[in-house]
């Protein structure tokens, strides 16, 4: 048996069917290019409409009525994402932190603007009187309201004792009271 080595092997030529994809790659390329075109020169067009209703928005705080824009009806989620938006977020989530004792840990933090800034918190304390103690310090900072203690339960875990609480409040939006 003869052993025949072919170094020099003539490529393939090309077949009908890979031209045709070639095409089709060459079309779907230039309809990316122009969808990409389209949509960058419609983003264009939506963040100059944005900029002059943000400048034709009344300032954080104001107690002007919101205008209407252009084309835009008044929708309740349009509402809630301005409520948002114009929310002190820093300096509730500093209130927080400021209430904070080595002896509790936040467990859960549930804030809802929906219903006039109402607050649920799931925390664990070493013992009940850090839990007094953490409810005093939340019942002292002037963005929160109505304190309560919900609803609190022992727990062994681990041959340590801790008290697991939750409790609910309100909290002021913008720095105004509810």
């Amino acid at each position: 048996m003869r052993l025949r080595l072919d170094f020099a092997h003539p490529r393939p030529r090309p077949t009908l069917l890979g031209w045709l994809l070639l095409g089709l790659g060459i079309v779907a390329i230039g309809w990316a290019g122009w969808r990409y075109q389209t949509v960058a020169a419609s983003l264009g067009t939506e963040k100059t409409r944005a900029a002059a209703m943000m400048r034709e928005a009344p300032g954080r705080g104001g107690t002007a009525a919101p205008r209407k824009a252009k084309g835009l009806v008044a929708e309740p989620g349009l509402t809630t994402t301005r409520t948002l938006l114009r929310t002190d977020w820093g300096a509730l989530m500093g209130g927080l932190e400021s209430a904070r004792t080595p002896k509790v840990g936040v467990l859960s933090l549930d804030l809802d603007t929906g219903r006039g800034g109402s607050l649920a918190m799931t925390a664990e304390a070493r013992d009940h009187a850090a839990m007094l103690a953490f409810v005093e310090s939340l019942e002292a900072l002037p963005m929160l309201d109505r304190v309560s203690l919900d609803s609190h339960a022992e727990r062994e875990r681990d041959g340590e004792r801790a008290v697991r609480f939750s409790l609910k409040a309100r909290w002021h939006l913008s720095g105004r009271a509810p």
